[in-house]
């Protein structure tokens, strides 16, 4: 995991984020159109959510993790928790507003607490894409 930069969008609402997201992801070499980009504004939780577990991410039907994926998140808050995932140890915590690039086979990721109170951005390409 790393982080790309720190970044604000100009407001907080679903189209400007996923707009501006994908700018300025496009200033970094990275092509995720805003029509992928996955915004979630701040939700109620439900018993059966799963990202409060630690997890890899999937984009099949099956459920099983997507190999050579790069995930591309970003929170106004409450970031996201990543540790690796074969030893299991935690990366410090980053920043709000930073933009982290989590390799999808190497780390699991899960929602930190409070992470339902905040603003989240992701983007998802293949790692051979770049």
């Amino acid at each position: 995991m790393r982080v790309l930069c720190n970044w604000l969008p100009s407001r907080l609402n679903s189209r400007i984020i996923a707009a501006e997201f994908s700018q300025m992801l496009a200033t970094h070499g990275i092509t995720v159109p805003a029509s992928e980009v996955n915004v979630r504004p701040p939700r109620r939780l439900t018993e059966q959510d799963k990202t409060k577990k630690w997890h890899q991410d999937d984009n099949k039907a099956d459920g099983d993790p997507t190999e050579r994926l790069l995930l591309i998140l970003w929170s106004n808050k409450n970031s996201t928790r990543v540790r690796d995932r074969q030893t299991k140890q935690q990366y410090p915590a980053a920043s709000d507003g930073d933009v982290l690039l989590i390799d999808n086979d190497a780390c699991q990721h899960q929602m930190p607490p409070g992470g339902n109170k905040r603003w989240l951005a992701i983007g998802i390409v293949s790692r051979v894409e770049l």
